[in-house]
């Protein structure tokens, strides 16, 4: 019987495609800019506005609820009258599911947002959708109406 020998660089290469076959542990990614008119700037330089409240939605659902678009509709006439302004459109998640669901969860609900609002004739240019996930929770009861608070979209304006 005839054994087989592996070099211990063959033992290496095998690793290294592995590796790179697998990847490493992602973090969830979180965008932290807005638009501007240079295409750079910070969310930092946003505000939530008082004008632009937050919507909700049901749980594991990314659809817009009649009550809320209600709110998108009035967020768009209010951008429409305010076209110096840009918008980050932040989705948020409440604490159900892996940390990796809920960030592809408030990107859903973020980009539901802001396809809402362009579909009511907001540019796109104007705005960019990101996900909190689960992080910055506004409840941390682990009741149905606590969870219900997170699961939300919020709106940050800030002017070119």
């Amino acid at each position: 019987m005839r054994t087989m020998r592996i070099s211990p660089t063959s033992i290496l290469s095998l690793l290294v495609l592995a590796f790179l076959l697998t990847g490493c542990p992602k973090r969830p990614m979180v965008v932290t800019s807005a638009p501007s008119a240079s295409g750079g700037g910070t969310a930092k330089a946003s505000a939530a506005s008082d004008q632009l409240p937050v919507i909700h939605f049901d749980f594991d659902s990314d659809h817009i609820r009649p009550t809320d678009a209600v709110i998108l509709d009035k967020h768009a006439v209010w951008l429409k009258s305010h076209p110096d302004e840009v918008l980050l459109i932040a989705g948020y998640a409440d604490d159900r599911g892996t940390p990796q669901y809920n960030v592809a969860l408030g990107e859903r609900r973020a980009k539901a947002a802001k396809e809402y609002l362009v579909s009511r004739g907001i540019s796109a240019d104007r705005m960019t959708a990101s996900s909190m996930g689960e992080q910055r929770p506004l409840c941390t009861d682990k009741s149905d109406e606590c969870r219900a608070k997170n699961r939300r979209v919020t709106f940050l304006t800030k002017k070119l």
